[in-house]
């Protein structure tokens, strides 16, 4: 019995210790997380329009950037088949999609994962949702064939990206 007392005193404080180092180190490292995070999100829209001017604005607290006379970039976020899919999407004025890049994607590689690739994301390219998932090859404006193999992944990716702008048109056009 005393040695039931000893190790979990002993646990207790290690657990107590390093709740407090890990809680110590976060609170001295969050401002630089935060901004490698704006310095990802600024690079993916460079990525989409080029080096333009970006301006940061918000609306019902979600924000977006408007990128000079082109376009606006939003971030849109959505489940995969194994975790959340963050991409950062650029549209025009008439929010036809621009490009799309991918922030965030741990579905399974060489499969989930295609989703991110660009054979995948440059159906979208020139396009205006809502779009649809096709198995086949796609023929049509609005759909957008899946990544074989990763029909799961496809279908959360495109229904993500229909809902991202859908409320950000709602949004942007007050």
């Amino acid at each position: 019995m005393k040695n039931f007392f000893r190790i979990t005193f002993f646990l207790f404080a290690v657990c107590v210790v390093s709740g407090f180092l890990l809680s110590f180190f976060y609170t001295k490292s969050i401002d630089r997380i935060k901004e490698n995070e704006r310095k990802t999100k600024i690079e993916a829209i460079d990525k989409i329009f080029g080096n333009e001017k970006v301006l940061e604005k918000e609306v019902s607290g979600k924000k977006y950037w408007v990128v000079g006379d082109k376009g606006f970039a939003f971030e849109a976020k959505g489940m995969g088949f194994q975790d959340e899919i963050i991409a950062m999407i650029g549209v025009t004025k008439n929010f036809e999609i621009k490009g799309i890049v991918v922030l965030k994607c741990l579905d399974t590689p060489g499969l989930g994962a295609e989703v991110a690739g660009d054979k995948f994301l440059n159906q979208f390219k020139g396009k205006s949702a809502p779009f649809e998932v096709v198995r086949n090859i796609a023929s049509g404006p609005h759909k957008i064939q899946a990544v074989t193999g990763a029909t799961i992944s496809s279908k959360a990716f495109v229904k993500m990206v229909n809902s991202a702008i859908k409320e950000m048109k709602k949004k942007i056009k007050k």
